[in-house]
C-alpha cells in the first residue's frame, strides 16, 4: 500500500520492520523531541540521518563538513594567537632593549634575575600583576 507524503510529492511505500521492543520504547520516547507526529516518519529520519553518516566515512562519526569547519575554526584561532604572540614579543623586546641602554645591567646580575624570574613564574603558574611584581621587589 502506498500513502502520499505530505512534505512534498514522492510516494511512501510501506514495509514491515522488526525491532526489539527496548528500541520500540527509544522511538516513541525520543519522537517528539525531534517533532515526529509518527513512528514512521522518526524512524526514516534516523535511516537518512545514518545513511548520511555512510556516505560520509564509515570510520568518522562527525560528517566532513563538520569536520572541515572545525579545523578552519581552530586554523583561525591559531593565526589570531600566533599575531598576538608576535605583537607581544616585539613589545618585550623593545622594553628589554629599553631597560639594558638605561640601566646598564651586568650579565651575571641579569642572568640570576632571569632564573630568579623562571621559579617564580613556575611558582604562579605564568600569571602575575604589576602589583605582583611590587611585592616581590619589596
Amino acid at each position: 500500500m502506498e500513502n502520499k507524503n505530505q512534505n512534498n510529492d514522492s510516494k511512501k511505500v510501506r514495509f514491515t520492520l522488526w525491532i526489539k521492543p527496548e528500541t520500540r520504547e527509544a522511538v516513541e520516547n525520543y519522537m517528539e523531541m525531534d517533532n515526529c507526529k509518527k513512528e514512521s516518519e522518526f524512524i526514516e529520519k534516523a535511516i537518512l540521518f545514518y545513511c548520511g553518516h555512510l556516505r560520509n566515512s564509515c570510520d568518522d562519526y562527525l560528517p566532513n563538513a563538520v569536520v572541515s569547519t572545525l579545523k578552519k575554526l581552530i586554523q583561525e584561532s591559531e593565526n589570531r594567537h600566533s599575531g598576538s604572540l608576535f605583537r607581544i614579543a616585539v613589545e618585550i623586546s623593545m622594553i628589554k632593549n629599553l631597560l639594558a641602554f638605561s640601566h646598564g645591567i651586568g650579565e651575571a646580575p641579569l642572568n640570576k634575575l632571569r632564573n630568579d624570574c623562571i621559579s617564580e613564574v613556575k611558582k604562579i603558574n605564568g600569571t602575575i600583576s604589576y602589583e605582583d611584581a611590587i611585592r616581590w621587589q619589596t
